[in-house]
């Protein structure tokens, strides 16, 4: 049925975002199709399927899902230790840039889209370290070479850094070797 539709999609989509309000959750998958979302999640609350949660700075009305409860218990105790990594312009976390904006205070724009505007580069992958965007990373594939190339790389400081150069060029290797793409990196 519909209803049951709904739900399945909601919970994953609460699942892929981790913290979400109810607005999140309809710009996410199925985007604006979930009929009757503000009664399912309630529901859903109420057979603790889901979990209120407020977040320090931002606000209430986020919702967790009850199985990823112990993990955000676990990052406020200072348990958990983020990697480094690239995201693609596509990505759950940057998708919804309002979202982006609101949860990590990051400004993203999708570079290719902006001729006038490529403060940053052409295509722009965002550094996520741990719980916080770094810095953005510019890279194009030469595809006479056969070689991804890593064009620059910005702190969000607005200052050049080895240390995101490295952590941006570490991430484009790790990718590179698990065969998600061709060729090799030449920075």
């Amino acid at each position: 049925t519909q209803r049951r539709l709904t739900r399945r999609a909601a919970l994953r989509a609460l699942r892929a975002l981790g913290v979400a309000t109810a607005r999140d959750i309809s710009n996410h998958l199925l985007r604006g199709r979930y009929d009757g979302l503000p009664a399912l999640l309630h529901d859903l609350v109420r057979r603790g399927e889901i979990v209120r949660a407020r977040i320090a700075g931002v606000g209430d009305g986020y919702l967790v899902h009850a199985a990823d409860v112990e993990g955000v218990r676990a990052i406020e105790r200072g348990e958990w230790d983020g990697r480094a990594v690239l995201l693609s312009p596509f990505d759950n976390a940057i998708c919804d840039r309002a979202r982006t904006q609101r949860l990590f205070g990051f400004d993203f724009k999708l570079s290719i889209y902006e001729p006038r505007d490529r403060r940053w580069g052409y295509y722009v992958l965002p550094l996520l370290e741990g719980d916080r965007f770094t810095a953005r990373a510019d890279a194009a594939f030469d595809r006479a070479a056969g070689r991804l190339r890593l064009l620059r790389v910005r702190h969000e400081d607005g200052r050049k850094s080895r240390r995101a150069l490295q952590r941006a060029a570490a991430e484009l290797e790790a990718f590179l070797a698990r065969g998600s793409a061709g060729g090799t990196l030449r920075a």
